[in-house]
């Protein structure tokens, strides 16, 4: 789940001394815990170093929370389209 990458992002930026970006590829939701407390996991990780960048595929039913609270959110309406996943993918993972 979200908040064990998190996590192990965490334990990461320990370990290196080097921030760390989570990548969340999703094609919708799926509540597994509430509002409140994943906003504290993503702002207890952010403040260890952690960010998140979330990439929504498809036509799925966006999380609204992710995408507010996210460092990043895109969206590839057309996964299809091998140009515009390659981008944003890319772009989610920090390429430039």
């Amino acid at each position: 789940d979200l908040v064990a990458a998190l996590d192990n992002a965490t334990d990461q930026v320990a370990e290196s001394g080097n921030d760390t970006r989570v990548v969340l590829i999703t094609t919708g939701t799926q509540q597994d815990m509430d509002d409140a407390s994943f906003a504290e996991a993503l702002k207890a990780a952010r403040g260890k170093g952690v960010s998140l960048r979330a990439l929504h595929v498809g036509e799925g039913e966006k999380d609204a929370e992710l995408e507010k609270l996210a460092d990043s959110y895109n969206t590839i309406s057309d996964p299809t389209n091998v140009q515009e996943s390659k981008k944003a993918i890319a772009s989610a993972a920090g390429a430039r």
